[in-house]
């Protein structure tokens, strides 16, 4: 396997984690079945940056039916602390809805699978949603950075 989209693909995906906002994390990083796959992608998205920055949280989630996300920052979300950057990498393929919305810089993304959008977090004009599946599921690889590497999981600087 070569990419995460053959994952997601490939799979019969179980939820590791059901969130606040009904989004499955259907991988997390105890699951060591695509670590090496992650490990390039993540090393690309770092060396992209012009400064340093350091995974600090890495997920792929499925978006089903009617669910989305509400205005929020992942640099000062309920899930993410001190988050100051974010890689979105679109995985799927097969859906309606779900599009990613800048409200104050008045942008609006239909993310296509493989498609990598890299955003700062620090700024009320980065608050970002997502709107509601219509149909389908929508898959999305989701890495918030860190400029403190103290900030990050040890397993990810291998």
């Amino acid at each position: 396997m070569d990419s995460i989209i053959e994952f997601v693909d490939s799979q019969e995906l179980r939820t590791a984690d059901t969130r606040y906002d009904g989004r499955q994390m259907i991988w997390e990083f105890r699951d060591t079945s695509i670590r090496e796959i992650l490990y390039k992608y993540i090393s690309t998205i770092v060396n992209m940056f012009d400064h340093p920055v350091y995974p600090h949280e890495i997920g792929i989630f499925r978006y089903g039916p009617s669910v989305g996300m509400t205005r929020h920052s992942d640099h000062d979300g309920p899930c993410v602390d001190n988050c100051t950057d974010t890689a979105i990498i679109h995985l799927g393929k097969d859906y309606e809805g779900g599009l990613l919305v800048y409200p104050d810089l008045d942008i609006t993304y239909k993310l296509e699978a493989g498609d990598m959008l890299l955003s700062p977090q620090i700024g009320k004009e980065y608050e970002h949603m997502v709107t509601p599946i219509i149909s389908g599921d929508r898959y999305s690889m989701v890495v918030c950075f860190t400029p403190n590497k103290s900030m990050t999981n040890p397993a990810y600087l291998d």
